[in-house]
């Protein structure tokens, strides 16, 4: 399955053995996605942060099902719907930002054959607490472009175009 976990999901997947990862998926993403109609406060950030990277981590370590597919859409849009929702604008820019990283994380293995560039980007779990942290200091939407702004030279850096180039000379 093609995943972005970071350190804190990978340690939670193990308590997922057994357990249906399409359900625990479910579980971990719909009820957050839910309260962003509920309001912005930071408490209830905070709360939809956790249950995302608790549910999220065990769901790694889910038995495989025939829903198994489903599961890295549902990780992306949790990561993705709570960054645009702590951030706005900010979020919308880390958002495109890794979109770059999880196209990466399907393609280069495909076609070049090298490991993708994504596991130097912390994972899911690790980029929605420090969006959380950033947003109770008060950093944010411009924390998160910064954090953008990493991600996406982390990508380029690792691009093939500049690979090539670089082999080139």
């Amino acid at each position: 399955m093609i995943r972005d976990d970071g350190p804190i999901a990978i340690a939670l997947a193990r308590l997922g053995r057994g357990l249906p990862a399409t359900a625990l998926a479910l579980a971990a993403f719909v009820p957050p996605l839910a309260a962003i109609a509920l309001g912005r406060s930071h408490v209830l950030m905070l709360g939809a942060v956790v249950w995302v990277v608790f549910f999220g981590g065990v769901s790694a370590g889910g038995r495989r099902d025939r829903f198994d597919w489903v599961v890295p859409g549902l990780v992306r849009a949790g990561e993705y719907g709570l960054l645009v929702w702590m951030g706005l604008d900010g979020g919308f820019a880390l958002a495109f930002a890794l979109t770059l990283l999880h196209y990466d994380l399907v393609y280069r293995p495909r076609n070049l054959g090298a490991e993708p560039i994504v596991r130097w980007a912390g994972g899911w779990d690790c980029r929605l607490i420090v969006a959380w942290i950033l947003l109770a200091i008060g950093a944010a939407p411009a924390g998160f472009f910064v954090l953008a702004a990493l991600i996406a030279l982390l990508w380029l850096g690792g691009s093939p175009l500049v690979q090539r180039q670089g082999d080139a000379a």
